[in-house]
């Protein structure tokens, strides 16, 4: 037995303990039986909420036996096929729940699939009877948390200055995000549901994410802003549980009713109510007063748009030289903030793109401060390739240079046998593409690429080429109209990345002009 230790995503400390228990035995191939009793001698703060459940790749069984008195107002449910019985004899009222997971390995494990806490046979219990109410426990046991001291009235004047409504919550937005520390300290029965004070919050420069909200909510309302916190699930799991319990919520955010507007002041890479896409399309229970059971904004293309314009110019040597700039949406940019903000070196990261690339090189990287999250992020390079091409070569493939697109390899997204069993995390976006390549002199185009236009309900994905000459123009857009893709689309997923694919292999063949 041992004090538990914090988990990395949620540095701080914890009062409860761990225990280990050593089986010797134990090898490869044994079967393991663990049966344990929990018995509750006092009323818990939040109530009786179980969940007990399968590893979806582990080959195992779960049995749950709860004896309860019918007074106690359990609700039960169940996902991924567990089969429940509940009944009532003697007085008592007696439920079970079993589930088997067999004939699988961690080697089932698909690439990009959605968290497998939406898929594995879970079997829930909980006291509370609504999100409602649930929103309710967490208002009521956080009143007064977010009380206005002098010194937070005196902080939130000197944040927004002469600003008023929105500009002035956006300001205070970013100084929450960028002045205090995410460090969790649970040291009570409620401390992971129940926020401190924000005056606390304040003085210690650091919190959780309650903790963020609490006091953004208190500078708020030193300068008339309303405000309130939502319980929201950060994850890529994007179907609520069966019932309503507090395991639906692994975070909380912010939301002003005045704007109709969510943030997540946790985020020190996030702008000011940007979600990324992990928070987009969630339950979210609003504890105000009322209560309000919510959604938050669903991922789509549009607000998720990375855009790269390039220039190259072609030697006749087989060099070449080039630009770029890359712009976004600000809910991409949440992810390329935090990439890059935590980097030491982009010199590192500028070698590594263009290591990735047919045509290699060298250059330099620039990126606007990923921590001011009230200018717009771009990303600006200069690159040279010594050899992009063979010198006397009449054909390649078409350079593209150091993009940072944020797709990663899209072979990754594809199985061997073209079928997935779970769903694909896939993410709504739009990745768009503008090359311009000057060709050298006395080189012309003999043909240039086909165009390419695939759609189909998973997205579409565009390319066209014309010349301008010397210069070749080329317009690229791949769009993912869905943030999950279920095993029966896969196909059409399939259609759309071997279309980028084929396109990225085209030829182009060049001729000497005449004279030359």
């Amino acid at each position: 037995m041992r004090p538990s230790a914090a988990s990395r995503e949620a540095p701080g400390f914890v009062s409860t303990d761990t225990a280990t228990v050593e089986l010797p035995q134990v090898g490869i191939g044994s079967r393991v039986h663990i049966k344990y009793e929990m018995r509750v001698s006092k009323p818990l703060p939040m109530g009786i909420n179980l969940a007990e459940y399968a590893e979806l790749f582990v080959p195992m069984a779960i049995d749950v036996s709860i004896d309860v008195p019918p007074s106690v107002p359990l609700k039960v449910g169940q996902q991924g096929g567990v089969a429940i019985t509940d009944t009532t004899q003697n007085g008592l009222r007696h439920i079970t729940a079993h589930a088997e997971v067999r004939g699988v390995s961690y080697d089932d494990e698909e690439p990009h699939m959605v968290s497998p806490a939406q898929l594995r046979p879970t079997f829930f219990a909980s006291t509370f009877p609504s999100y409602e109410a649930i929103g309710a426990w967490y208002r009521d046991r956080s009143a007064g948390k977010a009380a206005v001291t002098p010194e937070i009235a005196a902080l939130a004047h000197r944040i927004v200055g002469g600003a008023t409504g929105r500009d002035a919550a956006r300001l205070i937005y970013d100084w929450v995000a960028g002045n205090v520390r995410y460090l969790a300290v649970y040291l009570g029965a409620t401390d992971d549901w129940v926020p401190h004070d924000a005056a606390t919050v304040l003085k210690n420069g650091y919190g959780d994410c309650k903790d963020h909200v609490v006091l953004m909510q208190a500078l708020l309302a030193a300068v008339g802003v309303r405000s309130a916190p939502a319980l929201v699930d950060w994850d890529n799991r994007f179907v609520p549980l069966p019932i309503a319990t507090p395991d639906n919520f692994n975070h909380t955010i912010i939301y002003l009713p005045d704007f109709d507007l969510f943030a997540n002041p946790t985020s020190e890479y996030t702008p000011f109510g940007a979600l990324d896409a992990d928070l987009s399309g969630k339950l979210v229970v609003v504890a105000g007063d009322p209560v309000a059971v919510r959604q938050t904004p669903a991922a789509v293309p549009s607000d998720n748009r990375f855009a790269y314009t390039a220039e190259m110019s072609l030697g006749a040597d087989g060099s070449l030289v080039g630009t770029s700039e890359a712009t976004m949406s600000r809910n991409v940019e949440i992810a390329e903030r935090s990439e890059f903000g935590e980097r030491d070196s982009l010199d590192v990261m500028m070698r590594a793109e263009l290591g990735s690339t047919r045509e290699g090189g060298f250059g330099h990287l620039s990126i606007t401060d990923p921590r001011d999250l009230d200018r717009p992020f771009t990303i600006r390079t200069r690159w040279q390739s010594p050899r992009a091409v063979p010198r006397d070569a009449t054909a390649f493939t078409l350079p593209v240079g150091p993009s940072f697109a944020p797709i990663g390899n899209l072979w990754g997204y594809l199985t061997p046998n073209g079928t997935r069993r779970f769903p694909l995390d896939l993410g709504a976006r739009d990745l768009v593409s503008d090359l311009a390549i000057r060709l050298p002199p006395g080189k012309s185009l003999t043909a240039l690429p086909p165009a390419v236009s695939v759609t189909n309900p998973v997205g579409r994905y565009e390319a066209h080429y014309r010349l301008d000459d010397p210069t070749l123009i080329v317009h690229r857009e791949l769009v993912f109209a869905r943030q999950v893709v279920e095993p029966a689309h896969f196909a059409d997923v399939e259609a759309l990345i071997y279309a980028v694919l084929d396109d990225q292999r085209a030829i182009l063949t060049t001729t000497s002009t005449a004279g030359q």
